[in-house]
């Protein structure tokens, strides 16, 4: 719960370490048929951590600036995201972008380009900082590389839910 849940927000990340999970809804054929409330077939898509950091330039800059590194098997990949989130009562809207750039030049033409959007909400803790973010995500664009397919293997435009929580 928040001290003041009802009143006007303005969200603030200070300098802060997240955990970041997204997941992919890859329902089989039979469980699209079945009924509400049915349990479908899930995969974790990507998880990392996340650094964000309360920007301190005035708009249009973004409102939280920071980079997200997930581990992979040939070496992390590191995502440079910005994020803008609403004011108002809890939850806010959140909307940021992570895109690779500049990576070492051993991976570069492997992960340079590939870009993701978020768009979720983001919840107010007690002490009127961000708590914890959900919502979707959409690969973007894949690499330099390959550009119509995203990092995971999977085509862009593909869709999953993640959920950001602090470390």
């Amino acid at each position: 719960m928040t001290s003041n849940s009802n009143t006007v927000w303005t969200p603030s990340f200070w300098m802060q370490g997240w955990t970041y999970q997204s997941f992919l809804i890859l329902p089989t054929d039979p469980e699209k048929q079945s009924p509400p409330g049915t349990s479908i077939t899930t995969k974790k898509w990507a998880k990392g951590n996340l650094y964000l950091e309360t920007s301190i330039d005035p708009p249009p800059a973004p409102d939280a600036i920071g980079s997200l590194v997930i581990p992979t098997p040939p070496g992390n990949v590191k995502l440079n995201v910005k994020a803008f989130v609403e004011r108002g009562i809890s939850p806010v809207k959140f909307e940021a972008t992570g895109e690779v750039q500049n990576a070492p030049t051993e991976t570069s033409a492997e992960t340079n380009g590939a870009m993701y959007k978020l768009l979720g909400w983001a919840f107010r803790s007690e002490n009127d900082k961000v708590s914890k973010i959900e919502g979707c995500v959409i690969a973007v664009r894949g690499s330099d590389a390959r550009p119509n397919v995203e990092l995971g293997g999977m085509p862009v435009g593909t869709v999953g839910a993640f959920i950001i929580t602090s470390t």
